[in-house]
Protein backbone atom coordinates (compact mmCIF):
# COMPACT_ATOMS: atom_id res chain seq x y z
CA UNK A 1 0.00 0.00 0.00
CA UNK A 2 2.92 2.37 0.67
CA UNK A 3 4.09 1.87 -2.93
CA UNK A 4 0.62 2.87 -4.16
CA UNK A 5 0.76 6.05 -2.06
CA UNK A 6 4.17 6.96 -3.50
CA UNK A 7 2.87 6.44 -7.06
CA UNK A 8 -0.21 8.53 -6.24
CA UNK A 9 1.96 11.38 -4.93
CA UNK A 10 4.29 11.27 -7.96
CA UNK A 11 1.28 11.25 -10.28
CA UNK A 12 -0.34 14.20 -8.54
CA UNK A 13 2.86 16.24 -9.01
CA UNK A 14 2.72 15.85 -12.80
CA UNK A 15 -1.06 16.18 -13.26
CA UNK A 16 -1.76 18.53 -16.18
CA UNK A 17 -3.59 21.75 -15.42
CA UNK A 18 -6.44 20.66 -17.70
CA UNK A 19 -7.19 17.88 -15.20
CA UNK A 20 -7.68 20.25 -12.26
CA UNK A 21 -11.29 19.67 -11.28
CA UNK A 22 -13.64 22.29 -9.91
CA UNK A 23 -16.85 20.28 -10.03
CA UNK A 24 -18.25 18.21 -7.18
CA UNK A 25 -18.19 14.44 -7.73
CA UNK A 26 -15.59 14.78 -10.51
CA UNK A 27 -12.47 12.64 -10.59
CA UNK A 28 -9.25 12.69 -12.52
CA UNK A 29 -8.10 9.22 -13.50
CA UNK A 30 -4.46 8.70 -14.42
CA UNK A 31 -3.66 5.39 -16.11
CA UNK A 32 0.05 4.56 -16.12
CA UNK A 33 0.97 3.30 -19.60
CA UNK A 34 2.11 -0.34 -19.88
CA UNK A 35 5.65 0.53 -20.94
CA UNK A 36 6.15 2.67 -17.80
CA UNK A 37 6.97 1.30 -14.36
CA UNK A 38 5.60 2.73 -11.10
CA UNK A 39 9.04 3.47 -9.65
CA UNK A 40 11.23 6.36 -10.78
CA UNK A 41 10.27 9.89 -11.80
CA UNK A 42 6.92 10.48 -13.46
CA UNK A 43 5.94 12.82 -16.28
CA UNK A 44 2.59 13.91 -17.71
CA UNK A 45 3.12 11.78 -20.85
CA UNK A 46 3.53 8.61 -18.76
CA UNK A 47 -0.26 8.50 -18.31
CA UNK A 48 -3.55 8.42 -20.13
CA UNK A 49 -5.63 11.11 -18.38
CA UNK A 50 -9.42 10.79 -18.10
CA UNK A 51 -12.05 12.91 -16.33
CA UNK A 52 -15.12 11.16 -14.94
CA UNK A 53 -17.93 11.49 -12.41
CA UNK A 54 -17.73 9.67 -9.10
CA UNK A 55 -21.35 9.09 -8.33
CA UNK A 56 -22.30 5.65 -7.11
CA UNK A 57 -26.04 6.32 -7.07
CA UNK A 58 -27.35 8.56 -9.86
CA UNK A 59 -30.81 8.50 -8.31
CA UNK A 60 -29.39 10.95 -5.75
CA UNK A 61 -28.34 13.33 -8.53
CA UNK A 62 -30.99 13.04 -11.26
CA UNK A 63 -29.47 15.84 -13.36
CA UNK A 64 -26.43 13.61 -13.96
CA UNK A 65 -28.40 10.48 -14.85
CA UNK A 66 -29.16 11.55 -18.42
CA UNK A 67 -25.87 13.16 -19.39
CA UNK A 68 -23.24 11.09 -17.60
CA UNK A 69 -22.86 7.38 -17.32
CA UNK A 70 -21.14 5.59 -14.50
CA UNK A 71 -17.51 5.16 -15.39
CA UNK A 72 -16.43 1.56 -15.02
CA UNK A 73 -13.09 -0.16 -15.40
CA UNK A 74 -14.46 -1.67 -18.60
CA UNK A 75 -15.02 1.79 -20.12
CA UNK A 76 -11.51 2.88 -19.16
CA UNK A 77 -10.16 -0.39 -20.60
CA UNK A 78 -11.86 0.49 -23.90
CA UNK A 79 -10.11 3.88 -23.93
CA UNK A 80 -6.75 2.25 -23.24
CA UNK A 81 -7.37 -0.28 -26.02
CA UNK A 82 -7.70 2.59 -28.50
CA UNK A 83 -4.16 3.73 -27.60
CA UNK A 84 -2.57 0.26 -27.29
CA UNK A 85 -0.96 -1.72 -30.12
CA UNK A 86 -3.46 -4.04 -31.86
CA UNK A 87 -3.91 -7.37 -30.10
CA UNK A 88 -2.11 -6.34 -26.91
CA UNK A 89 -3.87 -7.88 -23.90
CA UNK A 90 -3.68 -5.96 -20.65
CA UNK A 91 -5.49 -5.43 -17.35
CA UNK A 92 -6.15 -2.35 -15.24
CA UNK A 93 -4.73 -2.51 -11.72
CA UNK A 94 -5.41 -0.38 -8.64
CA UNK A 95 -3.39 -0.81 -5.43
CA UNK A 96 -1.93 -4.12 -6.70
CA UNK A 97 -5.42 -5.55 -7.41
CA UNK A 98 -6.73 -6.32 -10.88
CA UNK A 99 -9.99 -4.44 -11.44
CA UNK A 100 -13.15 -6.30 -12.36
CA UNK A 101 -14.70 -4.80 -15.53
CA UNK A 102 -17.83 -3.70 -13.62
CA UNK A 103 -15.88 -1.90 -10.89
CA UNK A 104 -16.93 1.75 -10.81
CA UNK A 105 -14.22 4.33 -10.44
CA UNK A 106 -16.25 6.07 -7.76
CA UNK A 107 -16.11 2.93 -5.64
CA UNK A 108 -12.30 2.86 -5.58
CA UNK A 109 -11.72 6.59 -5.19
CA UNK A 110 -10.45 8.00 -1.94
CA UNK A 111 -12.55 10.49 -0.05
CA UNK A 112 -9.42 12.61 0.44
CA UNK A 113 -8.34 12.88 -3.20
CA UNK A 114 -9.98 13.61 -6.53
CA UNK A 115 -7.23 11.61 -8.28
CA UNK A 116 -7.39 7.87 -8.98
CA UNK A 117 -4.20 6.22 -10.25
CA UNK A 118 -4.42 2.98 -12.20
CA UNK A 119 -1.76 0.90 -13.90
CA UNK A 120 -2.21 -0.62 -17.35
CA UNK A 121 -0.25 -3.89 -17.15
CA UNK A 122 0.23 -6.36 -19.97
CA UNK A 123 -1.29 -9.75 -19.09
CA UNK A 124 2.04 -11.45 -19.74
CA UNK A 125 3.61 -9.27 -17.02
CA UNK A 126 0.90 -9.52 -14.35
CA UNK A 127 2.59 -12.25 -12.33
CA UNK A 128 5.97 -10.56 -12.18
CA UNK A 129 4.62 -7.04 -11.67
CA UNK A 130 2.17 -7.98 -8.92
CA UNK A 131 4.43 -10.59 -7.33
CA UNK A 132 1.89 -13.39 -7.26
CA UNK A 133 0.58 -15.96 -9.72
CA UNK A 134 -2.54 -15.03 -11.61
CA UNK A 135 -5.50 -17.36 -11.90
CA UNK A 136 -5.88 -19.37 -15.07
CA UNK A 137 -8.42 -18.16 -17.60
CA UNK A 138 -9.38 -21.71 -18.46
CA UNK A 139 -8.77 -25.15 -17.09
CA UNK A 140 -5.58 -26.77 -18.33
CA UNK A 141 -5.98 -30.42 -19.29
Amino acid sequence: MAESRVLHDKTKECMPESMQLNKPNALAVAILKPDRKPDGPKYEDDYLWVKCFAVSNYALLPYLADRAQRTTAEKLHEQCTLKAPPGEAFRLVHNASVLHPETTIGSISSSTSSLVVLEQIREAELETRLGRPRSALQQIE
